[in-house]
């Protein structure tokens, strides 16, 4: 179903907290996306391989490996600073 609203797609579960903020481990989809790349592993699997390619869908295996307390503060003053890169170069 398309509603014109995106979701945030975690291809790693946001249960795991070395991926949940992790910047290859997510993407914007629409709900309907959404459900069907939850609902078929294997093309959604295929699809970040090909989004990240090779060595991308390798860094984001090894980095959900990782076994470790996320920052909050430090993810958000990261995420803030790409966002308010990002609003400016737009402008």
């Amino acid at each position: 179903e398309r509603d014109g609203r995106l979701q945030n797609s975690h291809f790693f579960s946001r249960k795991r907290k070395s991926t949940r903020y992790y910047l290859d481990n997510c993407m914007a989809v629409c709900g309907g996306c959404h459900n069907y790349l939850g609902s078929n592993s294997q093309e959604y699997c295929q699809f970040v391989q090909q989004r990240l390619g090779e060595k991308g869908y390798k860094n984001l295996l090894l980095q959900a490996e990782k076994v470790e307390k996320n920052d909050i503060k430090l993810w958000t003053i990261i995420y803030r600073k790409l966002l308010w890169d990002d609003f400016n170069v737009k402008i």
